[in-house]
């Protein structure tokens, strides 16, 4: 027994020490840095010492998240699976393979893709696995210095460069490339998909060193980005000695033009409330005050809306007692007018509540542009780059493919909201849709429909559907369709849509979207678009905030 055991181990342990000798893997160098928006390796090689071409074995490359997603999956005799957010991203050497090149290549590379990968190797009897950590970065443009304003004696300067990734630092230096010692303030603000705007100010005095450089380093990678400027003593403000004494005498001037002011103000008030307070007691007071509700309640002022141009005009006697009276009535039919509204409000919280809601999502309006390199050859776009209008047809033509027109930026994280007026149109289709679907479309010319990688709503003869299914969306009366807003979240993967108009914004309906891909708004003017009554599709216009955060 004791025989037949040694003699079973020393054949498991001779098997494990011919595959461990045949196979290894070369340690990558970790870790592995990458440049946003372009491709990376990630390296896994297997050292072999012959090729592997009639071995069985299968990749597979995992990205650690909080969920293990699966970046590709090769098999042999089975093909290749993978997430759907990596489709059309990734790629083996397949002509290395058989070498034991095992590496990854990933493309069009965004903040998602940053994290710790797994590399998977099953061949034959032998299994092995290595990591490989994978840090992007991006570097901004060179520093624009800017002569902000005069403070003081001093020449404020301010320094700005966008495009960074992960948070740079940010220093100003002399002539001799050392800091500064002036007070600064350096601000690096997250804009767009967690690069990093970078804005810096400095004030400069008169006498010290006038070269100053705005340098900006991205410490991961050791790059930097520097912009010098000479600053001339012409530049810096001159002052007169009679400056200070001058404020001065202006300052005591202003105080006794004040308090003279007050006192009058005082005497000439007391002699106003006692001189009213007299007209008010009298009679002919009490008949000016009737003669103004009688005119609030005519067919005139139903017509109007206008109580003081119709009294004027009607009563000509301007006496004390009757514009009293007027200015009288006036006040308090203001005071009526405030406290019905405040009613309202707490009648109606909701009404208040939907208002906020609106302004809060308007807050992250962004400026949408028409790509006039990427629509179908039926629409033409403005100058402007906010309004697409579709030729006319004639009887012998017929448009082909989609109708369909992309704005020139896409977004890969955050939020977003644009409104786009379709005015009376009974046919449109508005939304976003993936780079991948972009290109494709793209590159086919807008000869076919639209794939599955868009999300939008469409309107129909004036029915309005989901792109994700054909079900009726009902419309709520007497509320118009004519401006749509969109509201892109990519935080909580949806894009919600609005009816949305100066007096109401009503929620249509809401999508959930399927990719991380960047998105790129979507305007089409539909399957039914032949009908040369309807007009054209513009983005609105709207004021767009500045993100500033202090950090």
């Amino acid at each position: 027994m004791c025989s037949f055991f040694s003699t079973v181990c020393i054949t498991i342990l001779l098997q494990i020490s011919h595959v461990a000798g045949r196979y290894s893997i070369r340690p990558p160098n970790n870790p592995v840095i990458g440049y946003l928006e372009k491709e990376v390796i990630l390296p896994c090689v297997l050292e072999t010492l012959k090729p592997i071409a009639n071995a069985s074995f299968r990749i597979q490359w995992i990205l650690e998240k909080s969920e293990k997603i699966e970046v590709k999956n090769y098999n042999r005799k089975h093909g290749e699976t993978q997430d759907r957010r990596y489709q059309g991203r990734t790629e083996l050497f397949a002509s290395e393979i058989n070498k034991g090149n095992m590496s990854l290549l990933l493309r069009n590379i965004s903040l998602f893709d940053q994290g710790l990968y797994t590399c998977k190797i099953y061949l034959d009897d032998w299994y092995y696995m290595i990591l490989v950590q994978l840090v992007l970065v991006a570097n901004g443009g060179d520093p624009t210095i800017t002569l902000a304003d005069y403070k003081g004696q001093g020449i404020g300067l301010t320094c700005s460069s966008e495009g960074w990734y992960p948070r740079p630092q940010a220093l100003w230096l002399d002539s001799r490339g050392e800091n500064r010692t002036e007070k600064s303030a350096i601000a690096n603000t997250e804009v767009v998909a967690g690069i990093f705007w970078v804005f810096g100010s400095i004030t400069l005095e008169p006498g010290v060193d006038n070269e100053v450089s705005c340098k900006i380093i991205n410490n991961l990678v050791k790059s930097e980005r520097e912009s010098r400027i000479l600053i001339s003593d012409a530049f810096y403000p001159t002052s007169s000695p009679w400056i200070a004494p001058f404020i001065i005498i202006l300052v005591l001037f202003g105080c006794l033009i004040t308090f003279l002011a007050y006192k009058w103000r005082r005497k000439y008030y007391k002699f106003v409330t006692r001189r009213i307070c007299e007209i008010m007691s009298t009679k002919y007071f009490r008949k000016c005050l009737f003669f103004c509700v009688c005119a609030n309640k005519c067919v005139m002022w139903q017509k109007n809306r206008n109580a003081l141009n119709y009294i004027l005009h009607s009563y000509y006697n301007f006496s004390p007692e009757s514009m009293v009276a007027l200015i009288f009535f006036v006040v308090e039919t203001e005071k009526c007018t405030f406290q019905a509204a405040l009613a309202d409000i707490q009648e109606h919280p909701e009404r208040l509540q939907h208002e906020l809601g609106l302004r809060r999502i308007q807050s992250h309006a962004v400026a949408v542009y028409l790509d006039s390199d990427c629509k179908h050859p039926d629409i033409t776009i403005s100058k402007d780059g906010k309004t697409a209008t579709l030729n006319a047809f004639g009887e012998a033509k017929s448009a082909v493919g989609s109708l369909v027109v992309v704005g020139k930026e896409g977004y890969v994280a955050g939020k977003h909201y644009w409104e786009v007026k379709v005015g009376k149109r009974l046919d449109w289709e508005l939304g976003v849709l993936t780079q991948g679907e972009r290109d494709r479309t793209r590159k086919g010319k807008f000869s076919v429909a639209l794939g599955e990688e868009h999300w939008a709503l469409k309107c129909v003869r004036g029915d309005l559907f989901s792109s994700q299914n054909e079900e009726k969306i009902e419309k709520k009366q007497h509320v118009p369709y004519s401006n749509i807003g969109l509201f892109l979240d990519q935080e909580s993967g949806t894009i919600q849509f609005y009816s949305s108009t100066m007096e109401t914004v009503l929620l249509i309906t809401t999508i959930v979207l399927q990719s991380t891909e960047k998105l790129h708004p979507l305007l089409s003017f539909g399957e039914c678009a032949l009908d040369s009554a309807q007009g054209p599709l513009e983005v609105i216009h709207m004021k767009i905030p500045l993100p500033f955060q202090k950090v």
